[in-house]
């Protein structure tokens, strides 16, 4: 049992914490644990509650929690959503999530609390960057926190929400143009301006927010926080203008593989060994597209898994190949390789990934992307489009 929801809901019970901007309960119940049992009325009423809270400073809905007729919490009341049957329950919560909210809010948890043996639910949101969202119910419905209320958007916060949401859309893509810029102007280091190298970003979506800082010395010989490449090898760590940054060089690979943590939490991966293999000093040759993939899926994974104890669940994740045009990658061990890339400048598409959601399903785009650009239609990491479940087997040991 989590304490400290305990705590909440006692103090919520002896009168001491009242709804607010922040907080709301409501006496739901969930016949035999199915969360679309929830009459349309009810269901519409939860989901303009997410709404408000993700557009204003996030917060909690609890249920299970019955009130009198003044609006005061009495007792705890069962949802009918008990151990067994909670992970079906989410399972369509975050279905409902997906249809009804748009854009489609991402890091809403569910959290299962039993309370004098009456099961209660705790939905978590946070306080999101990509809003304004709308509650859909045959119209787009803007809804903010007003107070312990949740009322509809006045025409001036709705404009200022669009213009907000465009500053962090912009934001994304302005960091991601100067950090090439700068890779190339050599910055980084000499080498990657000429030489072909494969860099990663993963932003968290706290890290948009100006005033974000962590402390990068708890990351200095933080072994998850590690270079891309050999595995196991954590790189030597120093400090310069950006943070902190974590090296590896090679006797034929100066600056080989680095790792660099902006003191927002953004982490920028650079590789350039495994985009120069040279096996039998063919330079044009990289290494096999989908052996880096699947180790671009391990170590995107488990930074982020890292990361989300100080900056959150929400990551925004990015790739961009530089200075390969002309190069090709292994497709096969008989020595088949691909086309020649046709751009020396190839960037991916910016997803984003709640560590709630399926990592598999949310990284489709990323890898399928990945691996068009080397002729193949579809990622190895997937048939189909349906996730390969040993492919992702690193997940049940992070």
């Amino acid at each position: 049992m989590n304490t400290n929801y305990l705590e909440l809901i006692n103090e919520i019970l002896s009168g001491s914490l009242k709804e607010s901007e922040v907080l709301e309960f409501k006496d739901y119940k969930f016949e035999d644990g199915k969360f679309n049992s929830l009459d349309s009325k009810n269901m519409n009423t939860l989901m303009k509650e997410i709404c408000s809270f993700a557009n204003t400073d996030g917060g909690k809905i609890i249920l299970g929690i019955a009130e009198d007729e003044n609006h005061n919490p009495t007792k705890i009341s069962d949802t009918g959503v008990n151990v067994e049957n909670f992970e079906t329950c989410e399972q369509s919560f975050r279905n409902k999530i997906a249809t009804k909210t748009i854009p489609a809010i991402y890091g809403v948890k569910l959290h299962h609390l039993n309370v004098a043996d009456n099961n209660c639910i705790i939905i978590d949101i946070p306080r999101s960057f990509l809003k304004p969202h709308a509650f859909d119910d045959g119209e787009h419905k803007f809804y903010t926190r007003n107070g312990n209320e949740s009322r509809p958007m006045r025409y001036p916060e709705l404009k200022n929400n669009f213009l907000a949401l465009d500053s962090s859309q912009r934001k994304l893509s302005s960091f991601r143009d100067e950090r090439i810029s700068s890779i190339l102007n050599g910055e980084v280091d000499d080498s990657l301006s000429t030489v072909p190298s494969l860099i990663i970003h993963i932003y968290p979506e706290n890290s948009i927010d100006p005033t974000t800082y962590i402390d990068l010395k708890q990351y200095e010989h933080n072994s998850k926080i590690d270079i891309f490449n050999p595995s196991g090898y954590h790189g030597q760590p120093y400090y310069n203008a950006n943070g902190l940054i974590k090296v590896r060089n090679t006797y034929r690979h100066p600056f080989s593989t680095y790792i660099q943590m902006f003191p927002n939490g953004v982490l920028e991966i650079g590789e350039k060994y495994l985009l120069t293999y040279d096996v039998d000093d063919d330079q044009n040759l990289i290494y096999y597209w989908d052996k880096l993939e699947e180790i671009m899926a391990q170590k995107i994974y488990q930074y982020c898994i890292e990361l989300s104890s100080a900056l959150g669940y929400n990551f925004y994740i990015w790739y961009t190949l530089l200075n390969v045009k002309g190069h090709y990658s292994r497709t096969s061990n008989w020595g088949d390789v691909s086309e020649p890339l046709k751009q020396n400048i190839i960037k991916s598409p910016i997803i984003k990934w709640a560590i709630n959601e399926s990592y598999s399903r949310s990284m489709l785009p990323l890898f399928n992307n990945f691996a068009n650009i080397f002729g193949s239609r579809e990622s190895w990491l997937y048939n189909d489009n349906e996730p390969i479940e040993e492919k992702f087997n690193f997940m049940n040991k992070a």
